[in-house]
């Protein structure tokens, strides 16, 4: 069975802890790995790295968010992205959807 390979991009500390307390705990094959530098280094690791899925902070894109998920979508097409946020702002929600 192949792995998962997961992109974490979280900037808050308790949001990443959880994140990747589930990923540890899960049942299936995940390999992740996190990724704390800038917008754009994690445009370039997208292409190296090739995750299935990226687990992307919300707080931590420094642009609108629309425009943020075309950049990945343009540099990683196949990447699946959730958008997650400390805060349920449905604001946050409704500009990810």
């Amino acid at each position: 069975m192949s792995s998962v390979k997961v992109l974490l991009s979280i900037k808050d500390e308790s949001l990443c802890r959880k994140a990747v307390d589930a990923l540890r705990e899960s049942a299936g094959n995940i390999s992740f790995e996190q990724h704390d530098a800038d917008w754009t280094s994690l445009l370039e690791r997208l292409v190296k790295v090739r995750p299935e899925v990226l687990l992307l902070d919300v707080g931590a894109v420094p642009t609108d968010l629309a425009i943020a998920i075309r950049q990945v979508k343009l540099q990683a097409p196949r990447t699946k992205i959730v958008a997650l946020h400390s805060v349920d702002d449905p604001k946050i929600i409704l500009a990810a959807m």
